[in-house]
């Protein structure tokens, strides 16, 4: 489910993509922001919600969904991606800066970046680049750094001037 296309919904909030908006953004607020006790305390609230849109989809003949699975389904691919991030940048950056420049392997700890949420669409802003790095290589990791991003699909700023 692409639940950003919900989330910011413009529709009204008793429509089916209104209420399937609602029920993404109250649970990724309770995901998010809140201890799991406070998840399970909003259970039945959630199953109403889901009740209502199930309701919709067998009125017009569509089978029966899973929403509030799938809608944590899709907060925890977004996670994922978060954990997943420095691994995967690391990983690319050896094996590039390897092939290219017959350099050993690639530490993380000479990029200062941010990976950071805006309205829940995911941004990483490249900050800096330890000085001593060579003009090429940095350029390489950068190209890296935005590589990574999109296959992610993470917004990527450069901040190296």
């Amino acid at each position: 489910m692409d639940i950003l296309s919900y989330e910011f919904t413009s529709a009204p909030d008793d429509s089916y993509n209104g209420m399937l908006g609602g029920l993404v953004r109250e649970l990724r607020l309770y995901r998010n922001e809140t201890d799991s006790t406070a998840l399970l305390d909003e259970i039945q609230r959630f199953r109403y919600m889901e009740s209502l849109l199930q309701e919709i989809d067998e009125n017009f003949g569509n089978e029966k969904r899973e929403y509030i699975n799938e809608i944590l389904a899709a907060l925890d691919r977004e996670q994922d991606i978060i954990f997943d991030f420095e691994e995967e940048i690391t990983i690319a950056c050896t094996a590039v800066l390897r092939s290219l420049y017959s350099l050993p392997d690639f530490s993380i700890t000479i990029c200062s970046y941010e990976l950071i949420r805006a309205e829940h669409i995911l941004v990483c802003r490249l900050e800096k680049i330890e000085e001593d790095v060579l003009g090429e290589i940095k350029d390489t990791i950068i190209e890296t750094f935005r590589a990574v991003c999109y296959k992610k699909e993470v917004i990527f700023i450069n901040l190296i001037k």
